[in-house]
């Protein structure tokens, strides 16, 4: 399909387009090959802008032709297909792509310039079509490149400027290659995170090595993080909210408060669908003493301050009964929630008993350090089975759907729906705190507007594709009019949604 075009290549461009006045005509179609994207810019969902670069550049071209902006908009294609082509499309990647060309200069074919004759045309491809040739394969992350589009209206911006002073300070501001340290203004984030910035002295952005600048940036932004993605309905104080990392805690606690533990606990218990690693179950069963099942298809994973917790409980428990030979139930779960999971009992031995006080009779001057043998395994503390949840995984779970307390989910990203109607035809209780909408994947979601005030039938309204949070939330809360709202204390997306038991 791509080869019927007419090819495009850099020195083309130069002749073609960029010397020469043309026209403007969507109907030529051309061709431009092997060129990887460098810069990717969302202005709207209708609306994109993308950098890219010749891959096999020569040197006698002038700048200006070395890159190509290209652009996505509607309604030169439709919606679905302009996601569907910005979804596809990644930085450092390289594309054949099929695109007419726009002439965006005001030139008439009498303005040449003196010197060369030529006349600088401003171009923009627009993107009909694309192609993968080669995905980019580098471990290292590809840092993108200053966008084209806006240093060229800078640069044409200088024929509209009549004071002379700022003629001068365009001027200078255009012929330096290295931009002083003085003049640089916020940090650069790939220096910050990794020390590895590919545009070096050409950066915008200061390369700092003060540990004390880099700790009080961070605390800056981490400060203003708290504070722009807060719900314009959020009624908890910024300033009372704990961090990212402590959110299964805060939705446990929550769902301990709200419900019971007694409820929480009857039947098969809780079932926490696209848990991830497991962190809410984690607090459920450690901290709580409530049976909760993961359904995740990757393996449940502790962190370090997981297992820091299990190893303390463990040394506390074999302290208890070091003097006794008898088996040791299992720490992680109480007698009644054992005989539910059927778990098997952890076993030691005197020797791993003698060998931990051991280890903690070493210096008395020094917090104490519990150290099992590499030989005692430490198991998941909350029961686990791995599947991808969709509306017929309660066929293959029957009892464990069927015998559930509560479904919930934290983030649970393209389960937050499935957990909805997966409670609502079980008639069971449910708590979501949705995150991410993921429009693409599901484009059968929409909501009903009216086109004008006095709608009395169907052909009155209008059907919206969802695609930003606050659609989708209210796309969830339409399912059902029990659905209720609320806030959790903690940074990021916090809306939880939830449907009360049944007194």
């Amino acid at each position: 399909m791509i080869e019927e075009f007419y090819q495009l290549t850099q020195e083309i461009i130069h002749t073609k387009f960029h010397t020469i006045f043309f026209e403007n005509n969507p109907e030529n179609l051309y061709c431009i090959k092997d060129v990887q994207i460098v810069h990717k810019r969302r202005v709207s969902k209708r609306l994109y802008f993308f950098d890219a670069r010749f891959c096999e550049s020569t040197n006698e071209i002038c700048e200006t032709c070395k890159k190509v902006s290209f652009i996505l908009k509607f309604p030169e294609l439709d919606i679905e297909n302009i996601h569907n082509i910005q979804k596809n499309i990644k930085l450092g990647d390289k594309f054949n792509i099929v695109c007419w060309v726009e002439n965006m200069t005001k030139y008439n074919e009498t303005e040449l310039n003196d010197k060369s004759n030529t006349i600088e045309n401003n171009i923009l491809f627009h993107i009909k079509e694309i192609e993968l040739v080669k995905k980019y394969d580098n471990k290292i992350a590809f840092v993108p490149e200053l966008p084209i589009i806006e240093k060229r209206n800078k640069i044409n911006k200088k024929t509209n400027i009549e004071n002379e002073e700022n003629k001068e300070n365009l001027k200078a501001v255009e012929t330096k290659d290295i931009i002083p340290e003085e003049e640089k203004k916020g940090i650069c984030k790939f220096w910050l995170n990794g020390k590895n910035c590919l545009r070096g002295s050409d950066c915008p952005f200061l390369h700092i090595t003060n540990e004390e600048m880099k700790k009080q940036w961070i605390d800056k932004r981490l400060n203003k993080r708290k504070f722009n993605y807060n719900n314009k309905d959020d009624f908890i104080d910024p300033h009372d909210k704990v961090g990212h990392s402590k959110r299964a805690c805060v939705f446990a606690n929550w769902l301990v408060e709200h419900f019971g533990k007694d409820y929480l606990n009857s039947g098969s218990g809780v079932l926490d669908i696209a848990g991830g690693r497991g962190a809410t179950s984690f607090e459920l069963t450690i901290k709580h003493k409530v049976h909760s099942t993961l359904l995740e298809p990757r393996p449940a994973k502790l962190d370090k301050k997981q297992m820091r917790l299990l190893y303390d409980l463990k040394k506390k428990e074999i302290q208890e009964n070091k003097n006794s030979n008898n088996e040791i139930e299992n720490v992680f779960l109480n007698k009644e929630l054992a005989q539910n999971q059927n778990k098997e009992v952890n076993k030691y031995s005197s020797n791993e008993i003698n060998d931990c006080d051991k280890n903690n009779s070493d210096d008395n001057s020094k917090p104490k350090r519990f150290k099992l043998k590499k030989n005692v395994k430490i198991d998941i503390p909350f029961s686990q089975i791995q599947c991808m949840v969709n509306h017929d995984t309660p066929n293959h779970q029957k009892h464990l759907f069927n015998n559930s307390s509560i479904l919930i989910g934290l983030h649970p990203d393209q389960a937050t729906e499935i957990i909805v109607d997966l409670a609502l035809k079980l008639k069971k209780p449910f708590a979501i705190i949705p995150c991410c909408v993921f429009a693409n994947d599901f484009p059968h979601r929409k909501l009903k507007r009216k086109r004008s005030e006095n709608a009395e039938n169907g052909n009155d309204y209008e059907e919206i594709l969802v695609s930003s949070y606050e659609q989708f939330v209210e796309y969830l809360c339409e399912k059902d009019k029990d659905i209720q709202k609320t806030f959790l204390p903690f940074e990021g997306k916090n809306l939880l949604l939830y449907k009360d038991k049944k007194s």
